[in-house]
């Protein structure tokens, strides 16, 4: 009896290394993925910050582009401001150049008269 007892504790105890042994493999297989998996994570955790950097510097850019726009545009109406105003200045001088020369007409005339009243008292 204590022979059976013992192939039955040696039976017992080759069932429980077996156990062992498998629980040894499956927890050396997880701890493989899991580190497999935690490089993926920060493999990922990189290219996430790169994306999130890549993005902070288009809005950065777009932005910088908004206000470059937003000068440009006045710059822009600020110069058709400044035609505008040349083109009205460029009326008023044409027109006082004709009234000049108009004038000038005029006084011509009259010289020309007075010159003739002249000669013919003389």
């Amino acid at each position: 009896m204590f022979l059976l007892e013992m192939e039955r504790i040696r039976n017992d105890l080759a069932k429980v290394e077996d156990r062992y042994r498998i629980a040894e493999e499956q927890l050396k297989s997880t701890k493989e993925a899991f580190e497999h998996t935690k490089q993926e994570y920060e493999k990922l955790e990189q290219e996430q910050e790169k994306l999130d950097q890549t993005i902070l510097s288009a809005r950065d850019q777009a932005g910088e582009n908004a206000l470059k726009r937003q000068q440009l545009e006045n710059q822009i109406e600020v110069l058709n401001e400044q035609i505008h105003a040349s083109e009205r200045n460029s009326d008023t001088l044409r027109e006082r150049l004709e009234a000049i020369r108009a004038e000038s007409r005029t006084k011509t005339a009259e010289k020309n008269t007075y010159q003739a009243e002249k000669d013919g008292a003389s």
